[in-house]
């Protein structure tokens, strides 16, 4: 396990007070992160070790929690997702594990226990419903994010 502080805030802590650019700049990165994530690919959903992918998002509600590749496989094709390959996400990106350095303007990304290989519409769908966007500070009018707090 490779371990390195990160020297910063999350970005949920610092969005509120950016400015317009600031978090263009920022958003910015991430999906260049995504983008250059994406390029390393599989021919299973699953986790980077090759074991089932933990992802209750790709569990049918009221199902019984079956992470197996079968699994997650029909049930991302029944979405309708191209399932012929999977890209490499971090699947848990959300505000509170993307860190920010306004001084440098420098960004890291933390907390990789659930990153693995998914269809590659799960990648934006997945950052769209994150728990982690259910983010108090982010959730208001003048911060531009007008999303819902539940999700179906």
């Amino acid at each position: 396990m490779l371990l390195k502080a990160i020297p910063g805030r999350t970005l949920g802590e610092e969005w509120p007070s950016m400015d317009e650019d600031t978090k263009t700049y920022y958003v910015e990165r991430v999906v260049g992160i995504c983008t250059e994530l994406e390029i390393w690919v599989a021919d299973y959903i699953g986790g980077v070790d090759g074991h089932h992918l933990v992802d209750n998002y790709l569990i049918k509600r009221g199902a019984p929690l079956d992470y197996t590749n079968k699994n997650l496989v029909s049930n991302c094709e029944n979405l309708g997702m191209d399932c012929t390959v999977f890209h490499f996400y971090h699947c848990d990106l959300g505000p509170g594990n993307i860190i920010v350095n306004l001084a440098d303007r420098s960004v890291g990304i933390i907390d990789w226990e659930t990153a693995g290989f998914v269809p590659k519409e799960w990648i934006r769908t997945k950052f769209r419903v994150s728990g982690g966007w259910i983010y108090p500070g982010l959730m208001t009018n003048n911060t531009g994010w007008t999303g819902d707090a539940e999700y179906s």
